[in-house]
């Protein structure tokens, strides 16, 4: 795949890879600017992933590319006929240096319902119920955290209204990764479940993260993690969460999400 003046190399098999480099269409050869390939999710293994779409949708009409993937551990029945898969979200793909970036297409911002904003607050290691009263399990949040040197901090979703079980989008300070777990569908790859989110000592931090009933999707800095919940229906909470040292909240914002159909 083009991107400016590199291609993207991209392997479809066991977790989808990929390398960034330079493409002779003369002999047919590609040359990564690094050799040790990225994966393209820190937590699906995005099988069927398709990144081929391209439109002139982007900003002031320019081409896009579009990606769409598979979740592949997905399953449920209908109607008594069993189904296994469910798309992610589509994905603009853009390119960084060596990274090929991903962020959900802004027509998803069409399907965001009632709106709930929080302000600033302070969350200490231990402590609950900093996102009292709000809960669901078809939700676009955007939380946004202060930079810090150590710590590890983010959203806490799903959560049973006892508090014992939920699944958590982190930001790890201390080795500057970004990842989900608790109450997931585990992987068989443990290459998988978290990576670097490639943010710069002092860059606040950015958690944007889509709850589709089974499904997750989360999203730092164009780096994704996306799962499938085991969490029973009604483990609907929400909360802020901090491990090791205390974490600051500037801002979240919460969207109602609509059905795409």
């Amino acid at each position: 795949m083009p991107f400016g003046d590199r291609h993207a190399l991209m392997l479809g098999t066991r977790p989808v890879t990929y390398w960034v480099g330079r493409f002779d269409e003369r002999d047919g050869r590609f040359t990564p600017d690094e050799e040790e390939p990225k994966l393209l999710d820190y937590l699906n293994p995005v099988h069927c992933c398709n990144p081929s779409t391209v439109d002139a949708r982007g900003p002031g009409g320019s081409r896009r590319r579009v990606m769409h993937a598979m979740l592949a551990h997905a399953t449920g029945h209908v109607a008594g006929l069993p189904w296994k898969g469910a798309l992610v979200l589509p994905r603009v793909l853009t390119r960084v240096g060596t990274r090929l970036l991903q962020q959900p297409v802004p027509e998803v911002e069409g399907l965001r319902g009632a709106h709930r904003a929080v302000a600033s607050r302070r969350i200490d290691p231990g402590t609950h119920g900093h996102l009292e009263g709000l809960t669901g399990d078809t939700l676009e949040i955007v939380a946004r955290f202060a930079a810090a040197d150590r710590g590890r901090f983010g959203l806490r979703v799903r959560v049973s209204a006892d508090g014992e079980h939920d699944t958590r989008i982190y930001y790890d300070a201390s080795s500057g990764r970004f990842g989900v777990e608790g109450d997931l569908t585990s992987t068989p790859y443990p290459e998988q479940g978290s990576g670097p989110a490639y943010l710069k000592r002092g860059d606040d931090v950015e958690l944007r993260v889509f709850l589709d009933r089974a499904l997750l999707e989360a999203f730092v800095n164009g780096h994704t993690a996306s799962g499938v919940f085991t969490a029973e229906p009604e483990w609907r909470g929400l909360d802020l969460f901090s491990d090791g040292s205390p974490a600051q909240l500037l801002s979240l914002d919460l969207w109602e999400m609509h059905a795409a159909w």
